[in-house]
């Protein structure tokens, strides 16, 4: 913490967990981040694309319902 903020280094990056995933798997958050921007550029809802986004993350590392709430803060 710095400032009351995390202090982005190298140490403290590198204990994040990014799940490594084949260009493959990547190709359906790519679809559909490229849906939201193409929406919110046409002023349109995107909240669907980005649930979807959400979707496919909690199902990739495996998050449960009742962590699902924790995130989401309900």
């Amino acid at each position: 913490m710095q400032g009351g903020y995390l202090l982005y280094s190298a140490p403290n990056i590198e204990k994040m967990f990014i799940k490594p995933i084949s260009l493959h798997e990547q190709v359906p958050f790519i679809d559909l981040v490229n849906k939201v921007t193409l929406a919110r550029e046409e002023g349109k809802d995107s909240k669907n694309y980005e649930d979807e986004i959400d979707t496919l993350f909690y199902k990739l590392y495996g998050i449960t319902k009742s962590e699902k709430k924790i995130i989401e803060g309900k």
